[in-house]
């Protein structure tokens, strides 16, 4: 007979699993287990080891350390284009359109997928960011800033770079008009980050008080790992 304490542990991996994918059926849920190889001759350690990758790679809140976020992460806000970035010191929430903007926290007060987001900024003030749909981990690349989305924030321009394209803001209008502008448009220094741009025949550097979020890449493709 086998031993039965372990079957807390085995539904507590699973929960996991679904708690981060809460849009699943219980049998979609079954059927996406079984495709990553929990099948009726899987031995329990195997299963285990699949579900803590599914969960490491859709996990279904974001962990934390002494209140704040323990990584990078990517939140997809339900119901809207919005994208929000964390670590351990800052917020950077982008929009489907407008602005993006970036912010330093004091603590999360919640951030699990199917609940709001909840930030507390450095003032104890706290913001409520819509509802979660999916948390997604992020990776550093191997080379900084290489191919990543990366978020410029200086003294007079906000930029906000994504495959190649760059978009700038004007900071300090009420109305902030967006500039797109192609790579060869802009300034990138040795480490690939950008110092300035070209907009209508005028150079626009950054300037030396810059800062920066690197919004790292997606996790790599097997949950098994």
């Amino acid at each position: 007979m086998q031993d039965v304490t372990r079957i807390p542990r085995m539904l507590s991996a699973v929960q996991d699993v679904w708690e981060g994918q809460p849009d699943l059926s219980l049998g979609a849920l079954i059927g996406m287990l079984e495709n990553f190889g929990v099948t009726w001759g899987a031995e329990d350690e195997e299963a285990l080891r699949i579900c803590r990758g599914i969960a490491r790679r859709h996990p279904g809140r974001v962990p934390l350390r002494q209140g704040k976020a323990d990584g990078l992460f990517r939140i997809v806000i339900a119901e809207s284009r919005t994208q929000v970035f964390l670590d351990g010191e800052k917020v950077l929430v982008v929009p489907g359109e407008g602005t993006p903007s970036m912010w330093d926290y004091r603590a999360i007060r919640n951030a699990q997928v199917g609940y709001p987001l909840v930030i507390e900024d450095a003032f104890g003030i706290a913001h409520r960011l819509g509802v979660i749909e999916r948390i997604e981990p992020r990776r550093t690349p191997k080379r900084p800033h290489e191919e990543q989305p990366v978020f410029y924030e200086g003294a007079d321009y906000k930029a906000w770079s994504l495959s190649g394209r760059v978009t700038a803001w004007e900071v300090g209008r009420r109305q902030a008009k967006a500039t797109t502008l192609r790579r060869n448009d802009c300034d990138w220094d040795a480490e690939g980050r950008l110092r300035g741009f070209t907009a209508g025949g005028t150079r626009v550097p950054l300037g030396d008080d810059i800062r920066v979020f690197a919004c790292g890449l997606e996790p790599g493709p097997d949950a098994r790992e």
